[in-house]
């Protein structure tokens, strides 16, 4: 027996179902043009929905550094308001290169890796207000190995952004590993 009925007013109550790894669809591409971009996301919120997924990180592949600071504003948290209607909402990006091994790149560009020997390449590469805290960016995924990215994942963690390893060409040492064993590929761990 029902204690309560509230009107959702046309609303739905369910379960989320958050995509940790979105990489486009519904004609979303990050490559895009910044001009298109806007409106295909939207698009691409309303879209998404109807597959059940409320919300996601928009992930921004492998791309010359414009295309970075071009359309991770639009990818920044949805905020606190939440608007069905608008459809499924991002938590932030999650930005897949362009610090990857160019041995294990999979699909990605090769002419635009880059490696970060400091912090200023990412900042140049992202847009320094893409990494500040809270922002536009919550995930990289880099190959630890290549130059300085060890030591700049620090910097990462203390701008609230996670460090994904990925497209790696790093050897297992340790505890629990086989030693000489590779962890490579297209995931990330």
């Amino acid at each position: 027996m029902l204690d309560e009925i509230i009107d959702l007013k046309g609303k739905i109550f369910c379960r989320e179902f958050i995509d940790v790894q979105l990489n486009g669809g519904y004609q979303l591409d990050s490559f895009a043009r910044p001009a298109t971009y806007a409106e295909n996301l939207r698009s691409h919120n309303r879209l998404l929905i109807h597959s059940g997924v409320t919300s996601y990180l928009p992930s921004v592949t492998s791309s010359r550094p414009d295309i970075y600071p071009a359309v991770l504003p639009y990818l920044g948290p949805s905020g606190y308001i939440k608007i069905a209607e608008e459809g499924a909402e991002s938590f932030a990006a999650h930005v897949e290169g362009s610090f990857l091994s160019s041995e294990r790149s999979g699909i990605q560009n090769l002419d635009v890796l880059l490696k970060a020997n400091s912090f200023g390449v990412l900042e140049a590469c992202c847009g320094v207000e893409n990494l500040n805290i809270g922002l536009n960016i919550k995930r990289i995924a880099a190959a630890p190995e290549l130059s300085n990215m060890m030591f700049l994942i620090p910097e990462l963690k203390s701008r609230n952004t996670v460090f994904s390893i990925g497209q790696t060409d790093l050897h297992a040492r340790g505890p629990g590993s086989n030693r000489g064993r590779r962890h490579y590929g297209n995931s990330h761990v």
